[in-house]
């Protein structure tokens, strides 16, 4: 961490035995709260450490490991997308090294969305699960986006009932996937 405040959400393993942990800082930001990456070894040294974001807050959940030994991040961004304070699914593709490859934002001026997890799919694409909540009814969905490695959208679903309803997690089964 740094001088401000830093936040984890998530961990997991790249194939060359290191660790990758996603969350937030403000320490290192040009505005506000920026998605923070960082990679570590084993023995918790940093490799590297990579901010993301503009003047408003972002954040990330959730993270992979692609099978072409790429990173995925997934959360969400105030800056990006639908306007300011208007949150919206952020993804965005590091090589190695924590480059970034490419972002892109998913979302719409009359909702909030936020990713929480992403999964590969047999295709070669990616399925990333999280919540909108709609401006009109301040109503919660589950939001489930399909992209493909270039990070266009391929479709989307809602999936709710009357209640609020959010998707925090997505897996892989071996026929399928379950939110």
């Amino acid at each position: 961490g740094g001088k401000g405040i830093e936040t984890n959400k998530a961990l997991f393993k790249t194939r060359d035995g290191n660790y990758v942990l996603t969350g937030r800082s403000d320490s290192y930001s040009v505005g506000d709260m920026n998605m923070n990456v960082i990679k570590i070894d084993g023995n918790g040294n940093v490799i590297w450490d990579k901010n993301f974001g503009a003047d408003e807050t972002e954040q990330a959940h959730s993270g992979i490991e692609t099978s072409d030994q790429k990173l995925m991040v997934v959360g969400y961004s105030d800056s990006y997308g639908g306007g300011v304070g208007m949150k919206d699914f952020w993804v965005i593709r590091l090589d190695q090294n924590g480059l970034l490859k490419w972002q892109k934002t998913y979302g719409s001026r009359t909702s909030i969305d936020e990713a929480n997890d992403i999964v590969e799919t047999a295709d070669g694409n990616f399925l990333v699960v999280g919540s909108t909540l709609s401006l009109e009814n301040a109503k919660s969905d589950v939001l489930l986006v399909k992209i493909d490695k270039k990070g266009n959208e391929l479709w989307r679903k809602t999936y709710g009932k009357e209640k609020n309803d959010v998707g925090n997690a997505i897996i892989k089964t071996k026929d399928g996937y379950v939110l």
